[in-house]
């Protein structure tokens, strides 16, 4: 099939006088290679083109939009998953970078991560778990050599930090186990790099305490009382030997 200027645009089998299956041009350049419902409407298995000849989608159209398949971006593999409404990723699927690396994979909901693993530009894995509008919500971090980082839940609300969760260092071992009310007040139970709580209540700017706390030493209480400024503040407390036996209650 030409148009009225002599240039060919259709190429392949019509059925009742449509379009069934073919290729399809646009000002003598291949834009569509596939199958057709409804004379114009794409449906079933295509390639579609950009006009730079360059394939940009492999897969399943329904009713003239992207269904299930690979999306490129300058003959790159960007998306390979299932779509719902043309451009939004809707369903289960996998994501990469420019270089062709796996960045994430698992499901999505209106264009959005929904549940899955993330990983970096080199392909290692940083996040897994639940997403929420794109934002992680609740899951798994992990370092270059696989260790846990932070498990628990991540969030942000006006503009302060919402995370509740257990904090790793770099070779596994738990720092924290608590909430960060923010990024400069944590609430929760801190650790030695041996592994044994040292102290339980509030944390300011990462070393101060202030407010009613636990110290520890060696796995044992040593005071119950008030803080602030990292030091114990006037107030009612608690203090223990070593032994964990109480040697003083007041002020």
């Amino acid at each position: 099939e030409y148009n009225q200027n002599g240039i060919l645009i259709f190429e392949g089998e019509y059925k009742e006088g449509k379009k069934y299956k073919g290729k399809l041009y646009n000002e003598g350049k291949l834009i569509f290679d596939g199958e057709f419902n409804k004379e114009k409407i794409w449906n079933g298995v295509g390639f579609e083109y950009n006009q730079k000849g360059i394939l940009i989608f492999e897969g399943e159209y329904k009713e003239g939009k992207k269904y299930k398949g690979k999306l490129y971006n300058e003959g790159k593999l960007i998306f390979d998953g299932v779509f719902n409404d043309e451009k939004i990723w809707d369903g289960i699927g996998k994501e990469y970078n420019q270089k062709g690396i796996l960045i994430f994979e698992g499901k999505y909901k209106t264009g959005y991560r929904l549940e899955g693993k993330e990983y970096d530009n080199e392909g290692s894995l940083i996040f897994e778990g639940i997403y929420k509008n794109g934002r992680k919500l609740k899951g798994k971090t992990y370092n270059k050599k696989g260790i846990i980082l932070f498990d628990g839940e991540y969030g942000i609300h006006k503009n302060e930090y919402l995370m509740e969760g257990k904090q790793y260092d770099n070779e596994g071992k738990l720092l924290f186990d608590g909430k960060y009310i923010n990024k400069n007040i944590w609430k929760g139970k801190k650790y030695d790099c041996k592994g044994q709580l040292i102290y339980e209540g509030v944390y300011k700017y990462g070393k101060k305490l202030e407010g009613k706390g636990k110290e520890y030493k060696e796995g044992e209480i040593i005071f119950d009382g008030e803080y602030f400024l990292g030091k114990r503040w006037e107030g009612s407390g608690k203090e223990y030997n070593k032994e964990g036996q109480l040697i003083f209650e007041g002020i």
